[in-house]
């Protein structure tokens, strides 16, 4: 039986995750933010759709993003800081 699971931000962490899950048998539908990363990650073979989660709406198709899952990952992993000193 396949799970469907669905990822809140498709970005550095969890587009990574999305396709490990997708190998594994998963179902997986995820979001992003922007447009451009809309269209990139449209070459996965898993639905992707644009949201923008803010403290006062939701902009874009929830619904249709959370329809018949089983699982929900909120990823909202740190910035990538490609060029932090260590101490």
């Amino acid at each position: 039986m396949s799970k469907n699971v669905a990822i809140l931000g498709l970005g550095w962490l969890g587009e990574s995750l999305g396709i490990s899950l997708h190998k594994k048998g998963y179902s997986i539908s995820g979001s992003t933010t922007s447009i451009t990363d809309l269209k990139r990650l449209s070459k996965h073979p898993f639905f992707v759709s644009k949201l923008e989660i803010s403290s006062k709406n939701i902009l874009g198709d929830w619904t249709t993003f959370i329809t018949e899952i089983d699982y929900l990952i909120v990823n909202i992993p740190p910035r990538r800081i490609d060029d932090i000193e260590e101490v």
